[in-house]
């Protein structure tokens, strides 16, 4: 479980650096895992694990330069 929470702060800071803001990043991991309490269970760890990899290949998408014909 260590290891997926560390991955949620690394995605956390990635879409951060991104030019999210903490409110939206939050938003996105509370709707991810229904309700947040101080501690979350390995399925709702698993499902803000893909949740934020989802947002963070889209801010990656729109980042990319768009190629013209």
């Amino acid at each position: 479980m260590q290891d997926r929470l560390k991955r949620i702060h690394e995605l956390k800071n990635q879409l951060l650096d991104l030019g999210y803001h903490s409110f939206q990043v939050d938003s996105i991991v509370k709707e991810a895992a229904g309700r947040i309490n101080e501690s979350i269970d390995a399925s709702q760890a698993a499902c803000i694990i893909e949740s934020l990899e989802d947002y963070l290949h889209f801010a990656h998408k729109c980042k990319k330069p768009a190629v013209r014909a």
